[in-house]
């Protein structure tokens, strides 16, 4: 069989010839039979599907609905409907588009006169199969097209889907399924997650386009000093800022991705400040409304903007035209996310895809070489499945008893066995969530006549507020309570578990602490004494697959090798060139440098093959390059041992190489390793429970439930007394189920003692006077890095912080000579004047006030305006300014800049204006001495 003669025609049209991928998939499509397409992105594997379900329409018939097409981003759904209503309506078929933004009046017509052909997504296409009309056209279903199924397989909306196949057989019959997927390891398992047993066939295509990618490192120069101080970040981040917007102003149009919505911000916001008005630039992530995202896209797509930068929203199949160039900021973590988003560039199968990977320090370079090397070899990370999820299963429970109002529990366990995940689901097991789904009143069950019915009170609201599985990530503002600037946000569920008043916390490389949480906001003021700060949580960071930490191992042992081999420096470098020839000679120098010095002090180096525990003062690393998952295991399970076997209360971060201990000697953390390898993991569910990890999730599951309100504010819920009050329930056992396929690797960690057993793996164990090189390469990106540097850094990082902070405060500027003007500004903006006056009398007798100073002056200024004289009743805030005013008059703006502190003395500033005329770093290391000073003599007042 062909395609469609008609169908030919308009292709030969459109197109000179068809993909590979078309190719080979075309023929098995028409055969009917069903199939997954893996290959890489831009290779055409939508029209591979489209066409021949188009002519298989046309040659059997077709009544609405007949084909569904569901993708996972509704963003997607728009380049779709206008490639998919091309190809139908050419075919005399109607494609309309469906999803949660979907206008009421649309929806309306689509349940009266549906579509031919439905896009949709995966939550809302759970709407059709409870809508008594559009449950009824699913009878005509003959075609399920899965788009982007690469996202789906980790993921709860997998498991979601793959219940929602099932339910959507139980109406229409058998129908063809066409699984649609970037490259992945095992395309056979994942087409199971949606066929179960039915038959099917694989269609791969690998990468037939040459990745380009060059990786490097940049060393900071003398600019990068300059442009540090303008924008207010540390010359390593400007050298970075730098390169990008090098890349930026040499290509036509660049795609910028990030790893986390914060760092895009932070890139975006530094970028424009640093490249001016020379380039557009904008920025796209899933954060950000609908219009805002879809304008971004429109006007890079017609030209209108230079660069975007990204998160992963813009990894898959939007359209938005010709990408010249991508960027990664920083590693990928991951070879699937580099392939993908290295993908986007020119988007045309016969050319490379070009990029570059700019890593932020030797640890993030090293792991972008290993990434790039097995990308290149197409060694992929596989997705994890989840097991059984019950608050999915309880989900499409509850939508099957609204469809059919009562339905006996062998009829629900005969349609849930239907679904390969869970396909060995109990009786037992079912009942036993059943009970627990009537208990919080989700439905009616009779255990004696093993029926269940829908619950009026509940079921509606529960079944349409819970269509996604994706949580609800609320975030809670952070505000300096001295200047009211705003920080950025943390997680609703890190404020409702660790802060209070008077906690001290790490934020944005700063020590604050908590004044006081009123009104969804967390008011803190610096630190100073970082001791005991604990670690905010950045939960977008993908996590590093063993596989890519312990490649990163190897090359370290590579490294050692060469260097103890006796060949110089400038030889090991060029040998390393030949294995990452995608990388310059002088970032791999910088790379290794800190390997180079580790080895040099004769410290034993950690590997693929070797576990290094390392005891330093007040801190104990244990260096392993197992990967996020496993190492975070590790870290959890050792401070859990550490407090149940010894009392001791430790603290832990981790990253890929490493786990840092604060409290415990290492001596004794050598001992406890050895006895869990030999004894084995005993309370392991205690372990989970005792994870941060597990009590994000019980909050996140049990909404899934039902049993917290999506919208409920948990800032003040205690989130401990929830873990007791759910223990042993269905919640708890899914809350265990997610953390252990989500958040941690217990088998890793399994096999990781196993191999030590075997001595495969060895462990080391060293003290040092101070942390040694690779430690302190880790540590600079922990948040426990300010309290272990050494003091004179701990300065340095201070004055950064103050400086920051001072530069971004508000002043009200007001005339201390006629009190009839005043204007808002940032004390950052004074430092491009170098002299102001009133526009009213030309004085330049000019006062800066922030907090409430400000807020008093202003009503004495709207009086004064009114009489058209001065009018001060406040006479201490008379005074006040008018000695301001005479500061600025004798010294100029610098007086201005001085003013921005906190409880000054205006002696003390008089004094030290008249021993500095300049603003530099001495003059505000002075500034920062007063406030600091003020602040000490306040709080003992």
């Amino acid at each position: 069989m062909q395609l469609d003669p008609s169908l030919i025609k308009l292709i030969s049209k459109r197109y000179k010839k068809i993909t590979n991928v078309q190719l080979k998939s075309i023929p098995v499509i028409l055969s009917g039979k069903n199939v997954i397409i893996s290959s890489p992105t831009g290779t055409g594997k939508t029209e591979a599907a489209l066409w021949p379900l188009l002519t298989l329409m046309k040659k059997h018939g077709a009544r609405p609905i007949s084909l569904i097409y569901i993708t996972p981003l509704r963003a997607l759904n728009r380049d779709l409907e206008e490639r998919i209503r091309f190809w139908a309506e050419a075919m005399g078929y109607r494609a309309e588009v469906r999803h949660g933004d979907t206008d009421q009046v649309v929806r309306r017509r689509q349940a009266l006169t549906p579509p031919d052909i439905l896009i949709t997504t995966p939550e809302t296409v759970q709407i059709l199969l409870v809508g008594k009309r559009l449950r009824n056209y699913l009878e005509n279903l003959r075609y399920v097209v899965i788009d982007e199924v690469h996202e789906l397989i980790d993921d709860k909306r997998g498991a979601q889907l793959s219940l929602v196949l099932s339910r959507m057989r139980a109406i229409a019959g058998k129908f063809q399924v066409i699984l649609l997927s970037a490259t992945i390891p095992n395309p056979a398992e994942a087409a199971r997650l949606f066929l179960g047993n039915d038959d099917f066939e694989v269609v791969e295509v690998h990468a037939i386009r040459e990745l380009d990618i060059k990786v490097e490192l940049p060393d900071v120069s003398e600019e990068d000093y300059n442009t540090s101080s303008k924008l207010l970040i540390d010359p390593e981040m400007a050298s970075k800022l730098r390169r990008i917007a090098e890349i930026i102003e040499n290509s036509r149009s660049a795609l910028i991705f990030t790893n986390t919505r914060s760092m895009a911000e932070a890139l975006t916001n530094k970028l424009r400040s640093y490249l001016k008005d020379r380039k557009a630039i904008s920025i796209h992530h899933s954060s950000l409304s609908k219009d805002s995202r879809e304008q971004t896209e429109k006007e890079f797509r017609e030209g209108a903007l230079n660069a975007v930068v990204a998160t992963s929203s813009l990894e898959l199949g939007i359209d938005i035209g010709y990408v010249d160039i991508v960027v990664q900021f920083s590693s990928p973590r991951q070879t699937t996310r580099l392939i993908q988003r290295i993908g986007r560039g020119s988007h045309k199968p016969d050319e490379p895809a070009k990029g570059f990977i700019i890593a932020q320090d030797p640890d993030d370079y090293l792991e972008s070489l290993v990434i790039v090397k097995r990308a290149k070899r197409q060694e992929l990370e596989g997705g994890k499945m989840f097991r059984k999820p019950l608050d999915v299963l309880a989900h499409q429970i509850e939508g099957e008893i609204i469809a059919k109002g009562v339905i006996s529990i062998k009829e629900l366990l005969s349609l849930l066995n239907s679904s390969y995940i869970y396909r060995n689901l109990s009786e037992e097991e079912l009942e036993e969530l059943l009970l627990f789904m009537h208990e919080i009143g989700l439905l009616r069950y009779n255990k004696e006549s093993k029926m269940a019915s829908v619950s009026r009170y509940r079921a509606y609201e529960y079944y349409f507020s819970n269509l996604s599985t994706i949580p609800d990530v609320r975030t809670v503002p952070v505000i300096d309570d001295s200047s009211g600037f705003f920080l950025g946000s943390l997680d609703e569920m890190f404020v409702a578990e660790y802060l209070k008043p008077g906690v001290k916390f790490v934020f944005r490389g700063a020590a604050w602490q908590v004044k006081e949480i009123e009104s969804g906001r967390v008011y803190v003021r610096a630190a100073m004494d970082p001791s005991g700060a604990i670690p905010s949580w950045i939960g977008e960071e993908l996590p590093v697959t063993l596989e890519t930490a312990v490649s990163v191992g190897r090359l370290r042992e590579k490294i050692a090798e060469l260097m103890m081999s006796g060949m110089d420096t400038e030889k090991a470098v060029e040998e390393l060139l030949k294995e990452f020839p995608f990388t310059q000679k002088e970032d791999i120098m910088r790379g290794i440098e800190p390997i180079m010095r580790h080895l040099s002090l004769g410290y034993p180096l950690p590997t693929d093959k070797k576990i290094v525990i390392e005891e330093a003062p007040g801190i104990v690393t244990v260096h392993a390059t197992l990967g996020t998952l496993i190492n975070r295991t590790l870290s959890r399970m050792i401070a859990y041992y550490l407090a149940k076997k010894y009392g001791l209360i430790v603290r832990t971060d981790e990253d890929p190489y490493r786990i840092f201990i604060i409290g415990a000697s290492g001596d004794l953390i050598r001992h406890l390793f050895i006895q869990i390898i030999e004894e084995g993991i005993e309370d392991l569910l205690e372990v989970v429970r005792e994870t941060g990890f597990y009590r994000v999730r019980l909050v996140q599951v049990a909404k899934r439930f039902g049993a917290i309100k999506k919208d409920a504010d948990i800032t003040g819920i205690s989130i401990r007394k929830l873990v007791d009050v759910y223990r042993g329930t269905v919640i708890d056992k899914e809350t265990l189920n997610e953390v252990l396929t989500v958040d941690l690797d217990i088998d890793g960690l399994k096999m990781l003692f196993d191999l030590i057993k075997s001595g495969k793996i060895k462990i080391e164990y060293f003290r040092s006077k101070e942390l040694s090189p690779i430690a302190a390469e880790g540590l600079r990106r922990s948040p426990y890095y300010l309290e272990f540097v050494p003091p004179s850094f701990l300065e340095k990082r201070m004055l950064e912080t103050f400086k920051m902070r001072l530069m971004r405060t508000q002043l009200l500027l007001l005339c201390s000579n006629c009190w009839q003007w005043s204007s808002w500004v940032s004390i950052s903006s004074l430092l491009e004047l170098k002299e102001l006056r009133c526009p009213k009398c030309n004085s330049n007798r000019l006062a800066g006030l922030h907090g409430k100073d400000s807020q008093l002056a202003l009503e004495h200024i709207k009086r004064s305006i009114e009489r058209g004289r001065p009018f001060i009743p406040d006479s201490r805030l008379a005074n006040k300014v008018f000695e301001l005013g005479r500061l600025t008059e004798e010294f100029g703006v610098i007086a201005l800049v001085s003013m921005g502190i906190r409880g000054y003395k205006i002696e003390d500033l008089r004094n030290l204006l008249s021993e500095n005329r300049s603003i530099d770093e001495h003059f505000l290391s002075k500034l920062a001495f007063i406030e600091k000073e003020s602040i000490k003599k306040k709080l003992k007042d």
